[in-house]
Formats: structure tokens, sequence, C-alpha cells
């Protein structure tokens, strides 16, 4: 004896409706889940390594180099060696750079840095010939830009830590100067081992810093 075929159970619009958006819901989650997984491999990281300076070199007059990016690039970033040279001038070297923030403050409005850290690093302010300083050369001049939009973040920075940084400034008739002076001399200013912390905190449309 054949045994009754059960009716097929017809499902309704709305149903399809919403079993389409969990399998879409489901399938935003599965990708966020695998960029974070990816975004953790050392592939990544210099893929984003080489991105980023591809993008800088072509905004400045100088050349940006990272010698390695470590971290998990959405909440804690070290970039390793980096250095930006202008002309024949190294203007800034560090050994080491941390970033550390949290990405879900965005959600309130707010740009949470838990930490910035720049460690064993040397700025070099040097003027040529001319007089023009090698910052002026750094970036590469654009159109003015008249429109304004508000900026309607809030800036946190827990802790702000410079250690061991080397600063200089020299003009050209100065330059790769080693004199001692008996008072601060800013045309030959050399500044050694430098630390600094600091936390800050900026509600720019409310002009409360």
């Amino acid at each position: 004896m054949a045994k009754e075929q059960k009716p097929k159970v017809k499902r309704s619009l709305f149903r399809k409706i919403i079993n389409v958006f969990i399998g879409i819901f489901l399938g935003i989650i599965v990708i966020i889940l695998l960029f974070l997984g990816f975004s953790q491999t050392k592939t990544f990281r210099e893929i984003l390594r080489t991105r980023v300076i591809d993008l800088a070199n072509k905004e400045l007059n100088g050349k940006l180099n990272i010698e390695k990016i470590d971290g998990t690039i959405l909440t804690s970033l070290f970039l390793r060696n980096t250095t930006v040279v202008v002309d024949s001038d190294t203007l800034f070297s560090a050994k080491n750079i941390e970033v550390k923030t949290s990405p879900l403050q965005l959600l309130i409005r707010r740009i949470y840095v838990r930490k910035v850290l720049i460690q064993d690093a040397r700025i070099a302010l040097l003027q040529n010939a001319e007089g023009i300083w090698n910052m002026e050369k750094l970036v590469k001049p654009k159109p003015e830009d008249t429109t304004t939009s508000p900026f309607e973040f809030t800036v946190q920075a827990n802790d702000v830590q410079l250690r061991n940084i080397q600063f200089i400034r020299q003009t050209y008739k100065n330059y790769k100067s080693q004199k001692i002076y008996p008072e601060l001399n800013f045309d030959d200013l050399r500044i050694n081992n430098l630390n600094f912390s600091a936390e800050a905190f900026a509600d720019v449309p409310n002009s409360n810093y």
C-alpha cells in the first residue's frame, strides 16, 4: 500500500522575506568574521603596509617607508622603523609607533584613543639654501578648499607618550652644527632624550578642550 504524501506547506511571502533577511544577516556576519580573521594575518598586514605607503607617497613630496606593521589593526597598531625623507634629509624616523583605539566608540560620535606612543624617534627640521624648510616641502600644494563641514566628534586620548625623542631645528648656515650655546638658540636647536606624557580631550563643536 502506497504511503500517503504529506501536502507541501506553502510559505507565506512574509516568511520568505524574513528568511532572506536572516540569510543576508548571517552572510554579513560570516564575512565580518572572515575579515577579522584575515586582518590578523601577516599577509593582510603586508598588504596594508604597501597600500598605506603608496597612498602617502602620492600625496607627499617626500618618501614614507614603514618596515613592518604588527598588531590587530582595528584596535592595536604597531609601526616598526617608520621614516619620512624629504629630498635627501630624513625629516622623521621612529623605531616604534603604537596606537590603540576603541572603534565601537565611533557609534557615539567619539574618537577614543586608548594609547599613543612614539618611541626612539628623531625629528629634524632643516632649512635649505633657499631658506625653505623641509617641513614646508613635505605636502604637495592643492587648490584651496573653501567648503566647510562641522566636525561632530569628540576626541579623547587617555595616554599620549613620547619616549626618547631627538628634536633638531637648524637653519642652513647651522646645518650639522654641534656647537654648544650658553642659552637657547632657535636657529640651532638640538634636544636629546625628550620624554613627554599627557592625556587630551577635545569637544570641538562646544569649544571644550
